[in-house]
């Protein structure tokens, strides 16, 4: 589904936003010198961003309503996943874009269960197998979703 409704000049201010979130999450995952070598591929994230903006047009027109914050969170995980539009020399694709899809969904876990007064299920036996299954299994944004709605209650 293409969605013409939005312009450049929105998709540009919706991945500079995404970017600027995701940078956040990183702090703490990664020290500083590897934070200033990361690169990204502009063009594969603005492909993420567009899926994400198609996935909350479907979800509005056919379904009226609008998709939340954990859903629009395991969306760009996924797509990270897959795309891996995060780059290092000294840091793989694979660990690089796992790390920092995984630190992304923890951080918008986190906001949203301290947002929604709810209660996070989360141990480290819990995170390390969490990370393990983002970087070894294939799931797909409807089961990252799910794994979300699971952690919370």
């Amino acid at each position: 589904m293409e969605n013409k409704l939005i312009d450049h000049s929105k998709m540009k201010s919706i991945v500079e936003g995404l970017i600027a979130a995701i940078k956040k999450s990183m702090v703490g995952i990664f020290n500083e010198h590897e934070l200033i070598d990361i690169t990204i591929e502009y063009d594969t994230f603005y492909e993420i961003a567009k899926f994400v903006e198609e996935k909350r047009s479907y979800f509005s027109v056919f379904h009226q309503v609008q998709i939340c914050e954990l859903k629009e969170c395991s969306i760009i995980c996924y797509w990270i996943l897959k795309l891996m539009p995060f780059k290092h020399d000294s840091i793989t694709n694979s660990k690089l874009n796992t790390k920092i899809a995984f630190s992304f969904f923890t951080r918008i876990l986190f906001f949203v269960a301290e947002s929604n007064n709810k209660k996070k299920h989360l141990d480290e036996n819990t995170l390390k197998y969490l990370m393990y299954a983002f970087q070894y299994k294939d799931l797909d944004a409807d089961a990252i979703f799910a794994i979300a709605q699971g952690f919370l209650s």
